[in-house]
């Protein structure tokens, strides 16, 4: 704080579940020319750390899709024991949309998933059906965009707190909301309806060479997409930095990554082509930096196996075959922001590219 920075908070994540402490955003659900919710084909992962007769119909304990029909013939479910490995399906009279209350009785819900024997621990469920309710989940990179283009450019009769005293706007995002940043940037969502640009600089910590569902329909921002090339777009990675190059973005981007994204196979993506055939230069705009020997999340001391994983904290631990990495990695990204400020301020280069 000594330096100057203000730390500001956004909330951007439509399904948040009701939880005291956590910042989200409530946004308006998309309906069709004639008023009507919109319907969809959805696929949920779910898994257990351990045994439960019912789970939440969604990734991590987030606000589920309700099942438009609690009957639906077409809903399927599989599970197997590796992301990679074969699955088995799982016969449709042997599950529901339904979650067990008080004294065991079933009762059917749209937002709840039972299976009759249980689900096992550990094991890796994926349930197909077709939901009800759209949320506009592409909102939560505009809230972002404008939130930091109106504390640059915002007047005091607009509600600026800080009207004029805003020069430079950074986002730091780590795991999930890196994809997040790397979204907006990938579809250089960066320039508000003004045309101001409104972030500066980003620091994009473990997300990898992922992006997320951020900005479609019936998103879920916490899942982690296998790994995919994008077929529906033409634009590729040299037109988007030819295009923000040419309206001279004063954007930064900062990239790290943990070994653990490298061990599970995507954080080269980010320097290699979508094959991953050959290597490819970071642009003069960026810095890509693996912090090698850690782990995805901070180090932790004392040693431990356990540690949050889903969105809401009363859900049960995740439990880990080998103790958690002791490596506190947090001094390198303290520099890799003050390397940021010096770029984006003063035009000092950072370190290159090291991975």
């Amino acid at each position: 704080m000594r330096r100057g920075y203000a730390v500001i908070s956004c909330g951007w994540q439509i399904d948040l579940p009701e939880v005291p402490g956590l910042l989200g955003l409530r946004g308006p659900e998309a309906l069709d020319a004639a008023g009507n919710r919109l319907k969809g084909r959805v696929y949920t992962q779910l898994q257990t750390p351990a045994p439960a007769t019912h789970l939440l119909l969604s990734d991590r304990g987030h606000r589920p899709y309700a099942a438009a029909d609690l009957d639906e013939r077409d809903a399927v479910l599989t599970v197997r024991d590796q992301p990679d490995g074969d699955a088995t399906t799982i016969p449709r009279q042997r599950w529901s949309f339904a979650r067990v209350g008080e004294g065991g009785r079933v009762v059917p819900d749209a937002r709840h998933i039972r299976l009759d024997t249980g689900f096992e621990k550990g094991r890796l469920y994926q349930v197909t059906y077709t939901a009800v309710g759209a949320p506009v989940v592409g909102l939560g990179i505009a809230a972002l965009r404008d939130a930091v283009a109106w504390l640059k450019h915002g007047t005091a009769r607009e509600g600026n707190p800080a009207p004029g005293l805003v020069r430079y706007g950074y986002a730091y995002g780590r795991s999930q909301t890196g994809r997040l940043l790397r979204t907006l940037v990938y579809h250089d969502l960066n320039v508000d309806e003004q045309g101001h640009e409104a972030l500066d600089g980003i620091i994009a910590n473990v997300a990898g060479g992922l992006r997320g569902e951020f900005n479609q329909r019936f998103g879920q921002n916490s899942k982690d997409r296998p790994h995919m090339m994008d077929q529906a777009h033409s634009s590729t990675d040299g037109e988007i930095t030819r295009r923000i190059a040419a309206r001279g973005s004063p954007l930064r981007v900062i990239y790290t990554n943990s070994s653990a994204e490298y061990h599970r196979g995507d954080a080269s993506l980010a320097h290699t082509d979508p094959e991953g055939a050959r290597d490819v230069p970071a642009g003069p705009a960026s810095r890509i930096y693996h912090f090698a020997g850690t782990e995805h999340g901070l180090g932790v001391w004392p040693p431990t196996e356990r540690r949050v994983a889903a969105a809401d904290p009363a859900e049960p631990l995740e439990h880990s075959q080998n103790l958690r990495n002791t490596i506190d990695y947090a001094p390198l990204l303290r520099a890799c922001l003050v390397n940021l400020d010096r770029w984006v301020t003063g035009g000092v280069e950072p370190p290159p590219s090291r991975h």
